[in-house]
């Protein structure tokens, strides 16, 4: 989420890089791990930030934009469902969890994430 969950579209250049080399750094830290994904505050990213992101590093960006991604070719702009959603009405959250995971060994065996 970067440093301060600030929109990061709507900070210049500079507080950009500031933002999430920061967050970067507080990770890599805390964790003795590279940060390889971000979660965009409110899906505030543009092409700065998806540039920034990736020179930093970062494999994976989710945004706030609901649904499945048939594909990784854009890994930087992800989008995802919220656990506390009704992601498909005609769906139960068991079935939907099932379906991800299937989802999730596939790319994993694929070598993909």
């Amino acid at each position: 989420h970067g440093h301060t969950h600030a929109l990061l579209s709507s900070l210049d250049y500079n507080h950009k890089v500031q933002e999430l080399e920061c967050g970067a750094q507080i990770f890599k830290n805390m964790l003795k791990l590279p940060m390889q994904s971000i979660s965009y505050p409110s899906s505030g990213y543009d092409p700065m930030v998806l540039k920034i992101a990736s020179k930093l590093g970062v494999e994976f960006g989710f945004t706030t934009h609901r649904g499945l991604n048939e594909s990784l070719d854009k890994p930087l702009e992800l989008c995802r469902y919220d656990c506390k959603d009704d992601m498909i009405p005609s769906m139960g959250k068991a079935d939907f969890y099932r379906m991800s995971e299937g989802n999730l060994k596939g790319l994993l065996s694929e070598k993909r994430i």
